[in-house]
């Protein structure tokens, strides 16, 4: 006489083929997650510069726009950086500036400021913001205009750090 139901060797092998469904489904989001994440940093960091020129230009002040790279946040602070204004952005876990560079040099660890005039300018420079499974990405922001151009690789940084910097020294 046969029972209805399944054996113990058909119930293993059913969970075996959803266990592994589910792992490929859980990689294939979290991949899609980190590079949604990495995005919202960069637009975060682009609003954080912009607010920045525009509290110096409203309030008639220069600022520091300060990156502290081991503690993982920027802020803004007055011109002799006594003085910090508005909000801390902080770089969330698994992502980190790992580079800021200005012209001629570059700083890879510690704390570095660029300074905003009063009318919201300041020197070119850029940032790279590295996030989870090695992802990388440049942002070079042009001092006179604020602009955010974004680089995959150091060479594209590179070409359009040189084009910014002639263009700023011609005005």
């Amino acid at each position: 006489m046969r029972h209805k139901g399944f054996s113990l060797v058909e119930v293993a092998l059913v969970l075996l083929i959803l266990a592994i469904l589910a792992g490929a489904v859980t990689l294939g989001v979290r991949g899609t997650l980190g590079r949604v994440g990495m995005r919202g940093l960069v637009d975060e960091i682009k609003m954080f510069d912009h607010l920045t020129r525009t509290f110096a230009r409203q309030h008639d002040r220069p600022l520091r726009l300060v990156a502290d790279l081991a503690a993982g946040r920027l802020r803004k602070t007055s011109a002799d950086g006594r003085d910090e204004f508005g909000e801390v952005l902080k770089i969330p876990a698994g992502h980190r500036i790992a580079e800021v560079r200005l012209a001629g040099r570059r700083v890879t660890s510690g704390t570095v400021a660029v300074s905003v005039s009063a009318r919201g300018l300041s020197p070119t420079y850029a940032l790279r913001v590295e996030g989870p499974g090695g992802r990388r990405q440049w942002l070079l922001v042009t001092g006179l205009s604020g602009q955010v151009t974004e680089a995959e690789n150091e060479r594209d940084l590179g070409n359009a750090f040189q084009a910014f910097e002639a263009r700023d020294n011609t005005r």
